[in-house]
């Protein structure tokens, strides 16, 4: 029997549950860069080997180009939630998430920055293409464009995120992780709250795209694990094996689950 997972609630059962109010409290924008101070100097850094301090620089320096194109992602799903006519919260939620994005961006060119010799530059906007879907119509492409980048991508990366933050003990990667950890989990709350709210035969549709959807999405995820070392850990950089098998847990103790109670499994409505 699969363990649920820590985060079953805080995503899912809050985000079927919630009061719309509450959600679109947490639609507010910030005012800041971050809600947690980014602390100007990290000494753990300057202990690191040449070699570590660059792998560490390219992986935030990835996650850095990762958030640029969410920031297109998030307008897609803006968009896409129109097309449902969705829940008003989770609207207001997806228009805060190009912000958070916007945010993020400048966030991980910080810590990346902190790792490298010099200052990296702030990267330039890009502009990426929805998911296309063929076959299915447009109500059924804008609901499959929702799970796809909310329940499923920002949802593993919440729990990406919340092991990253668990095994860091570098002050500044701390920091920044769990602003992300924050922003995400409401970001994976559109995608169930959408679900949540759309009409029984658009959800019936949408499960027999499901099996598709999710084996790209472990693929896609599983490939995306880097080495790392044991120096790295503190650093927020588990082991290859570990984030392969955190992605795993999260599919098979938070996903499926998740969308079993909205009647969605192996590929059916129940």
């Amino acid at each position: 029997m699969t363990t649920r997972h820590p985060l079953f609630s805080a995503v899912v059962e809050f985000s079927i549950a919630a009061d719309g109010a509450l959600l679109r409290r947490r639609a507010r924008p910030l005012e800041r860069l971050t809600r947690w101070a980014l602390p100007a100097h990290d000494g753990s850094i300057d202990a690191l080997p040449a070699l570590d301090r660059k792998r560490v620089e390219n992986i935030w320096t990835g996650r850095c180009f990762s958030e640029v194109r969410s920031v297109s992602a998030f307008e897609h799903i803006v968009a896409s939630l129109e097309v449902l006519d969705g829940p008003p919260a989770a609207i207001a939620l997806a228009r805060r998430a190009v912000d958070d994005e916007r945010r993020h961006i400048e966030i991980c060119r910080r810590v990346a920055s902190a790792y490298a010799p010099a200052e990296l530059p702030v990267p330039v906007p890009m502009a990426i293409a929805a998911p296309s879907y063929g076959g299915a119509d447009r109500v059924l492409e804008a609901l499959l464009r929702v799970v796809g980048q909310c329940s499923l991508n920002e949802t593993t990366a919440c729990a990406f995120a919340r092991h990253c933050l668990s095994i860091a003990a570098a002050p500044l990667v701390r920091a920044a992780l769990r602003d992300l950890f924050a922003d995400e989990i409401d970001h994976a709350r559109i995608g169930w709250l959408a679900l949540a709210s759309a009409p029984a035969e658009l959800r019936a549709a949408a499960a027999e795209w499901m099996p598709r959807i999710l084996d790209a999405h472990l693929a896609a995820w599983s490939d995306a694990a880097v080495d790392s070392s044991p120096a790295l850990l503190a650093h927020g950089v588990p082991a290859k094996e570990t984030a392969q098998r955190i992605v795993r847990d999260t599919l098979d103790g938070l996903i499926l689950p998740g969308l079993a109670l909205l009647g969605i499994q192996d590929g059916r409505f129940l």
